[in-house]
């Protein structure tokens, strides 16, 4: 798609700027989004995603893939000395992560972002989706469910289906990558998958 065609996908003209590309893809994406606009609603959100990536700076040769290193980000703030280390882990489709929910909300935007476009977010709901393309398989929703089930933890149930044709990766995988983006990104090592009790 090149991006005369990707101007008039998104309704944008030819002078439109970068805030009003995000502006009018997000806007786009909610409209057409399959869970209110049902089984038609799949194809659109595909092309407005295509339109979205043929107008980034990188253009389609940049996305977010399964196995790929998360991409350059500056450096977070460094915690001092005396800071403990925070544990993060997986535990199947479930994120965890030892810290007040503000906290896990911001630093999982942070990741989420990084991964794809962030289509849908809802802090009073705890909701966040991300539109993400995935190597071998379709463009896909990923959508965290936060809840918290102690005091200090934060939890984010990982949701995963596809925008297209395929089956989408297994939630659990999904939920392993964004668990070692985000140790990445808190400065820790994941603590890796462990068993509810």
């Amino acid at each position: 798609m090149d991006a005369a065609e990707a101007r008039a996908v998104l309704g944008l003209a030819a002078s439109a700027d970068a805030d009003s590309v995000r502006a009018a893809f997000r806007g786009l994406v909610r409209r057409h989004h399959p869970d209110l606009a049902g089984a038609t609603g799949a194809a659109a959100t595909i092309r407005v995603l295509e339109a979205y990536r043929a107008l980034q700076p990188d253009g389609p040769a940049d996305r977010a893939r399964l196995a790929s290193p998360p991409r350059p980000r500056p450096p977070a703030p460094s915690r001092p000395p005396s800071a403990p280390a925070v544990p993060v882990w997986a535990d199947g489709d479930t994120i965890v992560v030892a810290r007040p929910t503000m906290d896990s909300w911001l630093a999982l935007l942070e990741v989420a972002h990084g991964l794809g476009a962030v289509s849908y977010v809802d802090a009073g709901l705890g909701l966040l989706e991300t539109i993400v393309e995935f190597v071998d398989f379709p463009v896909c929703s990923v959508l965290l469910t936060f809840r918290c089930p102690a005091q200090g933890t934060t939890e984010a149930c990982c949701a995963v289906e596809a925008l297209g044709l395929g089956d989408p990766p297994p939630a659990a995988a999904v939920a392993a990558l964004i668990v070692d983006r985000l140790g990445a990104w808190l400065g820790v090592t994941p603590a890796g998958e462990r068993q509810r009790s």
